[in-house]
């Protein structure tokens, strides 16, 4: 594990987080999708330019490479739950979550300038990304089978491993030996934990890809049973043009075509039966006797 070079896991990172990113965007725009898949978009670009500004710490002001990269990991978790809820039909936790930035961006604040500390930087933001991701794990395995009826196999594994990074990130900053003081230090613990980074982040784009093909299918399954209710032979009466159903009765044929698919009708009137019509009733009063009016 010694010999993992953390810098070049971190370049590895931002590839392939920003190619999932674009892979994400083009299904986004070119694709149908279900609400909350925006929400996916934004979370994947957050990841990759999170990983990005973590990568360019020491080459740029430190303002730039503290609070923002921290800000955008927790933003990565915090849209990627909103588009969870979203896709769920469930309200999202935008208060609550807007809270939790606020104080978080303030703890990383803190222990950026007035009292400089890098585990308190990292305690601050392993807790709070541990907790989005387990919740949002928790979300997904019962909200989307419950209301959707899909069973993902990716989606919560990966969101739980996320969620064990960040407790190991932070539990193993304070148990081994202080480092220098930089995420990217050379060092085989920060190694490990890059590397299931680059795993778990670019996984979990694919598992969501993944996820929203599942509902397409589900969703496209249903709408061609529902066109082969219209297939084959359909009774229909000779005189009335009644339709008999499944249980024998008879219905005209708007109700029977609006109870077997998505089909309303508006009704009116064609020239053919509007010339009959009126025939009809210029004969009425000539054959009773009397003039028609006019």
């Amino acid at each position: 594990m010694a010999s993992l070079d953390v810098k070049s896991l971190a370049y590895a990172c931002v590839a392939s987080h920003t190619a999932m990113a674009c892979v994400m965007t083009y299904v986004y725009l070119q694709r149908k999708t279900y609400p909350g898949f925006g929400a996916w978009v934004l979370s994947s670009w957050c990841s990759a330019l999170a990983i990005t500004l973590f990568l360019l710490q020491g080459n740029t002001p430190d303002w730039l490479g503290t609070l923002p990269p921290n800000i955008l990991v927790l933003l990565t978790l915090t849209t990627l739950q909103c588009g969870v809820l979203k896709f769920a039909g469930r309200p999202t936790h935008r208060a609550r979550n807007a809270v939790i930035l606020l104080v978080y961006a303030g703890i990383i604040l803190w222990c950026t300038y007035p009292a400089p500390s890098m585990r308190g930087r990292l305690l601050a933001s392993s807790l709070p990304s541990a907790f989005l991701a387990l919740e949002t794990a928790l979300i997904a395995h019962h909200e989307l089978a419950r209301r959707h009826r899909i069973i993902n196999p990716i989606i919560s594994p990966i969101l739980v491993t996320i969620a064990i990074i960040y407790l190991a990130r932070a539990i193993g900053f304070f148990l081994l030996p202080p480092g220098p003081g930089r995420y990217l230090a050379p060092s085989s613990f920060q190694g490990a934990l890059v590397l299931a980074y680059l795993f778990g982040h670019t996984g979990l784009p694919a598992g969501l890809l993944i996820l929203n093909a599942n509902r397409l299918e589900i969703e496209l399954s249903r709408s061609i049973q529902e066109c082969r209710v219209l297939r084959g032979v359909i009774p229909i009466c000779a005189y009335c043009k009644k339709i008999r159903d499944d249980q024998g009765a008879w219905d005209q044929v708007e109700a029977y075509l609006h109870t077997h698919s998505e089909a309303t009708f508006s009704h009116g009137i064609c020239p053919d039966c509007l010339e009959k019509e009126r025939r009809a009733l210029c004969q009425a009063p000539q054959e009773s006797g009397k003039a028609p009016e006019r």
